[in-house]
């Protein structure tokens, strides 16, 4: 089961633990952090998409993004 995960169409690698929320008669919500952004720019409003294998399996908006250092010289995105 091979996983990837888009912003805007460029690849991004995500750490493991991402979450989805699903709630009845609401918009599920997807909360990932981005531990590699590759060329991708992160911004609110870009689009998000996973794939399992072909099959897209979530897309929606970045809504909300939160930068932190976890390590000296590594910037990670929530």
């Amino acid at each position: 089961m091979a996983r990837t995960y888009f912003i805007d169409g460029n690849p991004v690698i995500i750490a493991t633990g991402w979450n989805i929320s699903d709630k009845i008669n609401a918009r599920s919500t997807l909360s990932v952090t981005v531990i590699d952004k590759q060329a991708a720019t992160i911004i609110e409003s870009s689009q998000f998409q996973m794939f399992n294998n072909t099959d897209k399996i979530f897309e929606g908006v970045i809504l909300r993004i939160r930068k932190y250092e976890p390590d000296p010289n590594y910037r990670d995105w929530e």
